[in-house]
């Protein structure tokens, strides 16, 4: 299951309701005995091209006069009317696996999905023009809050990665035993890996506890989610243990030496002639 819950950003200064076209974002545009109908679109839904089944909400507050669009419900990906917008994959950009391995196998694919009046059955609709009760799913109860922590300790991780990338290039270039080397491995990337870390621990260790639940503190959660500087930090890092430059674009490396490839050969003269035009029956 995946899910979509973000509206596309039309006019920010308006509610749903006050939109000029209504249905911009998703809403019930009629019931009936069996269920409702869903029109709109929402902008993006990970992984939904890979999906069985898509959870469609809000997580924009909506307003009193929204209560066309106070919807929570799941749909089936193969349901008639819903229609699936993807942006391109990056695999299909990736020449080859060896020169792009992650995003050559791991691409969520993004994508817009659109509700061409697809009807859903009351057993799939778990909330209904209740505005408060969209809103509260998931800013009152944990769900929020926990998806963002899983996105916390997966940062913590690919900082993990890089820090093993710039200590496998310091070692490349036999650098480890410098001092300004060992300097910027402890003091830029290992220790953006410790505050990760410890941002990770503190929010497990010291968890916000309402209504008798705990879930990890979202004080630690958002403050490495607002954190872009330290992506940054460890861009600027990598650069610097790879010499400030990278691999140029359309080189391989055979034999631990850098080797251009060449390009497409361009059509000659002869190659690019257009084919002689057939005479007419006029002309002959």
């Amino acid at each position: 299951m995946t899910y979509a819950i973000v509206p596309p950003q039309v006019d920010r200064s308006q509610p749903a309701h006050r939109h000029p076209e209504p249905f911009l974002h998703p809403g019930v545009v009629r019931e009936t005995d069996g269920g409702i109908v869903v029109r709109g679109a929402h902008a993006i839904a990970t992984s939904a091209t890979m999906a069985d089944w898509l959870f469609v909400s809000y997580i924009t507050p909506l307003v009193p006069g929204d209560e066309d669009y106070a919807i929570s419900l799941v749909m089936p990906m193969n349901a008639e009317g819903l229609r699936l917008y993807p942006r391109r994959p990056f695999a299909s950009m990736a020449t080859s696996v060896f020169d792009y391995p992650l995003s050559s196998r791991f691409d969520e694919v993004d994508t817009t999905v659109v509700f061409d009046d697809v009807f859903v059955p009351w057993e799939q609709v778990f909330i209904y023009r209740n505005v408060d009760l969209v809103n509260a799913q998931f800013h009152e109860s944990p769900s929020h809050t926990t998806a963002n922590f899983q996105a916390l300790v997966r940062f913590g991780v690919k900082l993990e990665l890089m820090a093993g990338l710039a200590m496998r290039l310091a070692e490349i270039q036999k650098a480890e035993g410098d001092a300004g080397i060992q300097a910027a491995l402890g003091g830029d990337i290992a220790a953006l890996c410790a505050a990760f870390d410890a941002l990770v621990k503190a929010a497990e260790r010291f968890p916000l506890i309402t209504g008798g639940v705990a879930r990890p503190h979202p004080q630690y959660i958002y403050a490495g989610h607002e954190s872009p500087a330290a992506a940054h930090r460890g861009h600027d890092a990598h650069a610097a243990r790879a010499g400030g430059r990278r691999v140029p674009d359309g080189a391989v490396v055979r034999g631990g030496v850098h080797e251009r490839r060449r390009p497409a050969p361009t059509p000659s003269a002869t190659t690019s002639r257009p084919p002689r035009a057939r005479a007419s029956a006029s002309s002959s």
